[in-house]
């Protein structure tokens, strides 16, 4: 869940509790990894992420782009 949050703060610029929330409601549809988030369908995006937000991590999702910088993490 780590990697996950961290590339939601570094790809989509969100916030270290917003992307810890998300995260959290994200693994419990099965997203792993970044690289997961593909595989959703419509109907399967968590409820809990707001609808801006979403647009944010759907447009950086279809953007392909799952690496992160060297040594990208969260401290808390």
């Amino acid at each position: 869940m780590q990697r996950l949050r961290a590339w939601i703060v570094e790809q989509c610029s969100l916030d270290a509790d917003a992307s810890a929330s998300y995260a959290e409601a994200l693994v419990r549809e099965g997203v792993d990894q970044p690289s997961d988030l593909g595989g959703l369908e419509e109907a399967d995006w968590p409820s809990a992420i707001k609808p801006l937000h979403l647009k944010r991590i759907k447009a950086a999702a279809a953007k392909g782009s799952f690496e992160m910088a060297e040594g990208v993490g969260l401290a808390c």
